[in-house]
């Protein structure tokens, strides 16, 4: 099976060929993988130490993008019922870990494949059998539960030998499920040395995050192809013309099968759609109101604002805090400062811009200031269909009598910025912050996190750390200049962003101007314009992640993923 670096993101595979390496990992998760051969191997207490040092010695020597696709066969305890279908994400991971501490596993499937690289023979796909303990619920599909029971691997010995030591948290390694939400939980039980979950949904979401970073659940991707699909695992295989190799329920089988699923539907789909259920594990994403409630950036209807202040800040919190696990990691970011004006000019000297914007951060300023945030995933839908708008204090909470003012409402800062770490906006290459202009903005927020220690010193201090805050930030009035395909038609362009938009074609109002728009539609426009400039040629060309952390301060040569132009809008 083949599955074809086409599409959006076939551009990030291209990385390895340049660097004259056709052997070493693309980077793409949807790159060529193929099989020639499938063997199944039975793995028992009597050769289960073989089998293991064979699997080992392959995931451990891999040249390339490794596939593993998993399937389990397992039971939960009688007084839980394994057709109850939880209508909301609490319910659903108190049904979910319930179901799995009172469950226990019969059989692990593996099938392991290699990305294909330009000229290089498919090679085997293994596919695996793993029997840790009995029960009862498959006797029905030709299970032989007294071998298991005298014969079958050891839950300790599997996880001590064997799964402990496959590459968690690799994001080379793709991980494939069909309806993964069961057997991702009752992994992670064998894998935990307490054999209980989290005991809280977020921590559970947060692990699969950090140790299955390229997960896919072909339940999910099979909406891709069918809206509102439903249905076990033979219905997209009969979507995509896949033939079973095997028996169903049989672990090994049933992960083949999956992996195959898993490969056609990279054929056929659009691979930002498949980009954006990265992650997302069936069972939750059909419930899960962030994804639910998903507008397009173009939806016509005027998009929700919600404006967060101290008294609501905790319940906004909590729906923010699920929108990077569900793929919305493309975060725009609209900085206001009122009263606060940036220096006239711009220099090519980066030392003395930087000197420059310290200067103006130093001024005392009694007013507030707006952070408007909104989360969208690579489809260029809003999570929850809302962005968000923080204010925050830029002088004193009182007024001169004593009195406390509309200041006290404001967001708490050390809160806002405690919730970007939590949430996974800061630190994190794979999450994604857009801006235009957005040197002085983010020089402010650098500023307003330090408080009330200033702001660096040298410029290489301050452009490391604005770099470890967001390793992945793009000013696309920088990436816009460089590009030769966007021109600047109107006199006296300053290469603004309604500028920038008209230049790309994005749809505008006639009568909207710089000083007409709000935060809310810079915003919304920051990423219609990105989506536009990330699709010319240039910038799939260049590699942008190579120039993070240098500070180029003049418009006329700035060009690079974490480098920021400090014009106002």
């Amino acid at each position: 099976m083949e599955a074809p670096g086409e599409g959006p993101s076939s551009s990030a595979s291209s990385g390895a060929e340049r660097a004259g390496d056709p052997l070493a990992p693309s980077g793409d998760p949807f790159a060529r993988m193929a099989v020639s051969d499938v063997a199944f191997q039975s793995v028992w207490r009597s050769n289960c130490a073989a089998e293991f040092s064979v699997i080992l010695n392959r995931v451990r020597r891999r040249p390339r993008r490794l596939y593993i696709s998993v399937d389990q066969e397992f039971c939960g305890g009688a007084s839980v019922n394994p057709l109850h279908w939880p209508q909301d994400p609490e319910n659903w991971y108190d049904y979910l870990s319930t179901f799995v501490h009172a469950g226990d596993v019969l059989q692990i499937g593996l099938a392991l494949a290699l990305e294909q690289p330009p000229g290089v023979p498919p090679e085997p796909v293994m596919a695996r059998s793993y029997h840790p303990d009995t029960i009862t619920f498959l006797l029905g599909h030709g299970h032989d539960l007294t071998r298991h029971k005298n014969e079958g691997v050891l839950p300790e010995l599997a996880c001590a030998a064997l799964l402990r030591e496959l590459p968690f948290g690799d994001p080379s390694v793709t991980w494939i499920w069909y309806h993964g939400d069961k057997d991702v939980a009752f992994l992670f039980k064998l894998l935990q040395r307490s054999g209980r979950l989290p005991p809280e949904r977020h921590s559970f979401l947060q692990l699969v995050h950090d140790k299955l970073p390229s997960l896919y659940d072909v339940k999910v991707m099979a909406q891709v192809v069918q809206s509102g699909y439903k249905g076990g695992l033979r219905r997209p295989a009969g979507m995509v013309r896949v033939e079973r190799i095997g028996n169903a329920h049989q672990a090994s089988s049933d992960a083949i099968l999956t992996m195959a699923c898993f490969s056609e539907l990279c054929k056929r789909c659009v691979h930002a759609k498949l980009l954006c259920r990265r992650g997302l594990l069936s069972g939750l994403e059909q419930i899960h109101p962030a994804v639910l409630n998903a507008r397009s950036i173009d939806d016509k209807r005027q998009h929700m604002v919600v404006e967060v202040k101290s008294w609501n800040f905790d319940d906004e919190a909590r729906r923010i805090t699920e929108l990077v696990p569900n793929n919305f990691s493309t975060i725009m970011c609209d900085v206001t400062l009122p009263g606060l004006s940036s220096p006239s000019l711009l220099t090519s000297d980066a030392r003395r811009e930087y000197e420059l914007v310290k200067g103006a951060l130093t001024q005392r300023v009694e007013d507030i200031g707006e952070v408007i945030l909104g989360f969208a995933n690579a489809e260029g839908l809003l999570g929850w269909g809302c962005l968000w708008k923080f204010s925050f204090d830029l002088g004193d909470a009182f007024s001169e009598d004593g009195m406390p003012t509309l200041k006290q409402q404001c967001a708490p800062a050390s809160k806002f910025w405690a919730l970007m770490a939590a949430c996974g906006a800061l630190h994190h290459p794979g999450t994604m912050w857009l801006s235009c202009h957005g040197g002085y903005g983010f020089a402010w927020m650098i500023n307003f996190f330090l408080s009330p220690l200033p702001l660096p010193k040298k410029l290489d201090d301050y452009v490391q750390m604005r770099a470890a805050l967001w390793p992945s930030l793009y000013d696309v009035a920088l990436i816009a200049h460089w590009c030769a395909d966007v021109q600047f038609r109107a006199p006296g362009c300053k290469g603004k962003l309604l500028d920038l938009a008209r230049s790309l074609t994005v749809p505008v109002a006639e009568d909207l101007t710089s000083s007409s728009i709000d935060g809310v539609d810079r915003a919304l426009l920051l990423l219609k314009c990105f989506r536009k400039v990330s699709a010319l040629p240039e910038f799939s060309c260049v590699q942008w992640p190579s120039l993070s952390g240098v500070e180029l301060c003049s418009a006329a040569v700035g060009h690079a993923q974490g480098v920021l132009t400090r014009d106002s809008q």
